[in-house]
């Protein structure tokens, strides 16, 4: 004990009194004390996190992650290395080891962001302001700035021996509360992250600046106690929302030849009625989509009416949501309406899936400008369409952020009266390191393609979470072309249909556990058509899965069936993009209007089985 308290006392008078370096003595006593620790108690990797936990608040201004914080506890458990703080730096320069460890900590990216790379005395100051709250005092600025600057210390060795000579002053000392304090809460961030299962979400630079924020709030005066509550709340917003994770791309061999069965025990889900009394008609008008939570609901997104509709169900078969005065409240729509924005009038939810931190929900949706003219009003059906995308940070109830990432073959300005043209009805899914979005490119018929619409693939990298200028499509076999303006081709093959009229449009993608493959639905003349693939370029001659009248003669037959937007969806599965051996096949389905209007679908549903 009185190594220990001889370390105490040289480390605490160097925070004021500019003494030198800790004596020889002083070192081989840590080193003996450590040895006989070691030799008396049986350490684990438990006994050194608060020591790792000072390492974080150091030389990075923030709590460990769980990760870091088993990571280096059992670096310095294999090390030998002492769990006290203080004999910590007494031994950087006997023990390899614990130095490497330091160092690592010291020359990481993340210190270097945090402190800079000015003058010793300047970075002397900035680890006061982070480890202490306040500027040093003028005596213990130059006695730390001059052992950097005779190399007496290094910058990384510095940082330790300020944290462990504050931790060893006197209770009552205002720079040992203060350390105190924030270890007390930088502990308890660590073991919120873990409680609410957010080590996903506490990755990145956004959340540690939450972290570091948090800490930095921390003073010699907060109540830890009661400081839990803002600790619980701040890793709440890291905490994830979705069960749902990156799908792993499947076997190249793995897969498994079965055929997809639609019954004929079709349910109106919702109808048309129900849906002009809650004021979402006609629904729904593109893909669905669909995400179990982390608190055990099941949650839609439905666009239909004025926006898109969050819907929950217990059964897959009863769907509610809040009403206001009777009446449905969207929780996304257009942006400004007979505006410019890309999104202006019309945006309808199609995927919704986790951000890479796992608490966002991003959304793509199908997004269409009227150029500037109120849709339906007489001769005026033009629009251009693409596809845009949007984050939510509250489990999808609000959206922002709105970004255009995929328009069309065809640019907007070759849009003519009557023209629907661009990009749109996307349908996602998340796997092997990338976010693939199917979707309808849609040309004029006067125009260069001739009318010629088409089926496309694009995708973004995972880890960029869909942000504009890094969507790819494909095209001849490559995906080499940009998202925005960047030519397309179907890598699916057409399907074989009784009129000869073959299109593929309004497509479903997901990975099915029976078929250990991606399954993709998509409409065509005959009706809804599947295909199955193992690397989401390379897919099967289409199948009819469920038999419709002819949707090209129904385009222009008043009393006609139409039918639009399938998607597929297994209750025991956690997102629309995953499937299994059963589930249901959500859809539009209307009747042909006397003007030959397509505003009369409402949602039906059957039951499907692949065996």
């Amino acid at each position: 004990m009185k190594i220990t308290s001889t370390v105490l006392v040289v480390l605490a008078a160097s925070l004021t009194a500019c003494n030198s370096n800790l004596p020889e003595s002083a070192n081989a006593g840590s080193r003996a004390q450590s040895t006989l620790l070691a030799s008396v108690v049986k350490l684990s990797a438990a006994d050194y996190q608060s020591a790792v936990q000072e390492l974080y608040i150091a030389y990075y201004g923030r709590p460990a992650d769980p990760a870091g914080l088993a990571y280096w506890a059992g670096v310095l458990l294999s090390a030998g290395a002492p769990t006290d703080l203080q004999m910590l730096n007494a031994s950087y320069a006997s023990n390899p080891s614990v130095k490497t460890v330091v160092d690592s900590f010291a020359n990481s990216a993340e210190s270097a962001a945090l402190y800079g790379s000015g003058t010793a005395s300047a970075f002397v100051a900035a680890i006061y302001q982070n480890v202490l709250n306040r500027l040093p005092d003028t005596a213990g600025q130059a006695y730390w700035a001059d052992n950097i600057s005779n190399r007496v210390q290094t910058q990384g060795q510095t940082a330790l021996a300020i944290v462990a000579s504050a931790s060893a002053q006197a209770h009552t000392s205002t720079d040992e509360q203060v350390v105190n304090n924030r270890l007390i809460t930088a502990t308890e961030f660590t073991a919120q992250v873990i409680g609410q299962n957010a080590a996903s979400g506490y990755s990145g630079s956004a959340s540690n600046k939450v972290a570091s924020a948090l800490l930095a709030a921390v003073s010699a005066t907060t109540d830890t106690t009661a400081y839990k509550t803002t600790v619980a709340a701040s890793v709440a917003t890291m905490a994830p929302t979705s069960l749902f994770t990156e799908i792993p791309a499947p076997p190249a061999t793995g897969f498994t030849d079965k055929t997809v069965f639609v019954a004929s025990d079709e349910l109106n889900v919702l109808t048309l009625a129900q849906e002009k009394l809650i004021g979402t008609a006609p629904l729904p008008d593109v893909h669905q989509s669909y995400l179990k939570m982390v608190d055990g609901s099941n949650r839609f997104w439905v666009q239909g009416g004025g926006g898109s509709t969050l819907f929950t169900t217990t059964d897959f078969t009863a769907f509610s949501t809040p009403l206001l005065n009777g009446v449905v409240q969207p929780v996304f729509g257009p942006s400004v309406k007979l505006s410019t924005q890309f999104d202006a009038d019309y945006a309808g939810a199609s995927s919704v899936f986790p951000a890479t931190n796992m608490h966002d929900l991003l959304m793509l949706y199908h997004a269409e400008n009227h150029y500037g003219q109120p849709y339906g009003a007489t001769g005026v059906t033009a629009f251009y369409a693409s596809v845009g995308i949007a984050t939510s940070s509250d489990a999808g109830q609000t959206w922002g952020g709105r970004t255009q990432i995929l328009t069309g073959r065809e640019p907007i300005t070759n849009a003519a009266a009557g023209t629907a043209i661009g990009a749109g009805n996307p349908t996602a899914i998340v796997t092997g390191g990338y976010i693939y979005v199917f979707f309808g490119d849609f040309v004029s018929k006067n125009g260069a393609f001739k009318g010629q619409n088409a089926l496309c693939l694009a995708r973004s990298p995972v880890a960029s979470n869909g942000a504009a200028g890094t969507w790819m499509k494909y095209y001849n076999g490559a995906f080499n072309q940009p998202g925005i303006g960047g030519l397309c081709s179907s890598p699916v093959p057409a399907p074989t249909v009784k009129s000869g009229i073959s299109f593929q449009s309004d497509a479903d993608i997901s990975y099915n556990s029976a078929l250990h493959a991606y399954l993709l639905i998509f409409r065509s003349d005959d009706g809804f058509f599947y295909s199955t693939s193992q690397d989401m370029v390379t897919w099967a001659k289409p199948k009819l899965m469920m038999a419709t009248v002819p949707q090209i003669a129904a385009l222009s037959t008043p009393g006609a069936e139409y039918y639009y937007y399938a998607t597929l969806v297994s209750p025991d599965t956690l997102s629309d993009q995953t499937t299994s051996a059963t589930g249901y096949l959500y859809y539009a389905k209307g009747v042909q209007n006397s003007a030959l209007g397509q505003n009369t679908h409402s949602w039906y549903r059957r039951s499907v089985t692949i065996q």
